[in-house]
């Protein structure tokens, strides 16, 4: 079996530290069995269990470039993934982890790929095959010009690429400018609606915003409170808030049981969005059930 983990960390205020690095291992590994936890945090395997194979990846945008970082081996039991995915200047950084006793090289870095398209990257738990009314859809759906960028796709970049088709009929990929939240959101619960249970858990940016799809696993939101933080030198909004210095959406393959009421930090199933200008929050699609924390 393959232990999947994906997240987001998105930063609101670049001008300051957001988060030590220890506040993020503390949230990646809670309720993870000992084996994972040992794996995320790059220690030792528990007594008597053999260590996991360990494999990532990690994505962000600069500008109009899509710069991509996987790992499809870790050899160094001490390397961790949130080294990687902290040292990335970015406002949007994504990524996936992956582990398991036995799995082949293929499995991890099928469960770690990072489907992109120009300016556009996603990480997602897709299936290592689709069946083919899902694959019949997602053709429907892409447009030529983007189906031809990569010929040997994979279900996730079937995936993606139906998203762009989607915010392509909308006009959105038509001009160099960031695609508006409420897009993406849309685009976003359209695919779900087309796909049904079939959708892929889906983590998307263009460098400027986060869109999350989420219909199955568990999604976990946090706001770092602790780390210290400097004067806030920008506008205050006219509420007198001032914006978090960043967020961090963390998703696991992990069963939710059926009877457990849902955590104050547990998002429901839906679509969502997290836009790095205002109003600097996780902002749910129609449906869908943002934290209650």
């Amino acid at each position: 079996m393959i232990h999947t983990v994906l997240t987001a960390l998105v930063r609101l205020r670049s001008n300051e530290p957001f988060w030590a690095p220890q506040w993020w291992r503390d949230r990646i590994i809670t309720d993870r069995p000992p084996a994972l936890a040992a794996a995320l945090a790059g220690g030792d395997a528990p007594a008597g269990t053999p260590p996991l194979a360990r494999a990532w990846s990690v994505a962000h945008v600069h500008g109009q470039e899509s710069l991509v970082l996987v790992r499809p081996t870790v050899l160094d039991s001490k390397a961790t993934w949130h080294d990687d995915l902290l040292r990335a200047p970015a406002e949007v950084t994504i990524g996936a982890f992956a582990a398991a006793e036995h799995a082949d090289a293929a499995q991890l870095r099928g469960a770690i790929h990072v489907a992109r398209y120009e300016r556009f990257v996603a990480v997602g738990a897709a299936p290592a095959t689709l069946d083919e009314p899902s694959l019949a859809r997602l053709r429907q759906l892409t447009p030529d010009f983007v189906a031809r960028t990569v010929p040997q796709a994979t279900p996730l970049d079937r995936v993606l690429h139906a998203v762009l088709g989607l915010l392509h009929r909308r006009g959105a990929l038509a001009t160099p400018a960031f695609v508006a939240p409420e897009l993406l959101r849309t685009a976003l619960s359209e695919l779900g609606e087309q796909l049904g249970a079939a959708a892929p858990p889906l983590f998307l940016s263009d460098g400027r915003t986060l869109g999350v799809l989420h219909g199955r696993g568990r999604l976990r939101w946090a706001c770092p409170s602790d780390p210290p933080r400097r004067a806030w030198r920008g506008t205050i909004p006219a509420d007198g808030t001032v914006p978090p210095a960043a967020q961090l959406l963390v998703w696991s393959d992990e069963a939710a049981r059926a009877d457990a009421p849902l955590a104050s930090d547990d998002v429901g199933p839906g679509t969502y969005s997290i836009a790095c200008t205002a109003p600097h929050q996780l902002e749910p699609g129609a449906g869908s059930r943002p934290p209650l924390a």
